[in-house]
């Protein structure tokens, strides 16, 4: 089979049995062609290290529209996208490079900082205090990781009944969170071990805390969160009528309940 043949192939593996959204699609679909331009060849079997040590230099030396050379970040992008579609191709049988020997350009190491609830709260809330920017509230993005040991952290903010923490309540007290595209660990520098997602929240208010104090809320649920493996109910020494009132069972963590839940509590507990 040919390499065109196998480029749409795998666009529509990534579509389809990968769930990438389409705009992914069409950046693999973008990179990947580039290189089949600059190899003008037609069978898989003749990617080799050559042909590789050359479309490195070649991606080196190219001038970008604006004036200089791609970086090393953006270089890796296309070395990230034909090592994906190597890999597709070894799933097939199909005989070509093993996707193994394409290494990344070396790209200075940055610190992955992740955001805290606190600078969460403190982020969402700040479009509130400035009256001047009321028309930019609609909505704020930022990247998590999607999975990892333990729960999903993405799928935490985005799934109504999953495992929360500390952040994804903290995200839905505020607003509606929402995935709006997977963004695979390859794109990072140096490269974590997990995919990350991109947020979208919007609806930012504070309107979930018209009945109940938003000081009072988070101290009860950061108390709860104290210790994770403990029974809730140990946590905040509460009666066992107020989780039958909040529809708690009595051996819940405090993963296991939902923003209301959580409310219910507060209320409770006043």
């Amino acid at each position: 089979m040919d390499l065109k043949s196998l480029h749409q192939q795998f666009l529509e593996h990534l579509e389809v049995e990968k769930g990438r959204s389409l705009k992914t699609v069409e950046n693999y679909d973008r990179y990947v062609k580039k290189f089949l331009e600059f190899a003008q060849i037609s069978s898989p079997s003749r990617i080799d290290d050559e042909l590789v040590r050359k479309y490195r230099l070649f991606l080196n030396r190219e001038e970008k529209s604006a004036g200089g050379n791609l970086d090393k970040k953006t270089q890796n992008y296309y070395l990230i996208a034909l090592r994906a579609f190597l890999k597709y191709l070894a799933k097939r049988n199909i005989a070509s490079l093993p996707a193994e020997r394409i290494e990344l350009a070396k790209t200075p190491q940055r610190d992955l900082d992740l955001i805290t609830e606190e600078e969460l709260r403190r982020l969402l809330d700040a479009p509130l205090q400035e009256r001047a920017c009321s028309a930019k509230r609609n909505f704020s993005r930022f990247t998590l990781p999607r999975s990892g040991a333990g729960s999903d952290a993405s799928q935490n903010f985005a799934l109504p009944r999953s495992k929360e923490s500390i952040l994804s309540i903290s995200v839905k007290a505020y607003g509606r969170p929402e995935i709006i595209r997977y963004v695979p660990a390859g794109y990072f520098s140096p490269t974590p071990k997990v995919d990350s997602a991109v947020i979208k929240i919007s609806n930012i208010s504070k309107n979930f805390f018209q009945d109940i104090g938003e000081k009072k809320f988070f101290e009860t649920v950061k108390k709860g969160f104290s210790q994770k493996r403990k029974m809730l109910i140990n946590n905040l020494k509460v009666q066992k009528d107020d989780f039958i009132v909040c529809n708690i069972g009595e051996k819940a963590r405090a993963e296991n309940l939902s923003l209301e839940q959580w409310k219910c509590l507060t209320f409770l507990m006043k």
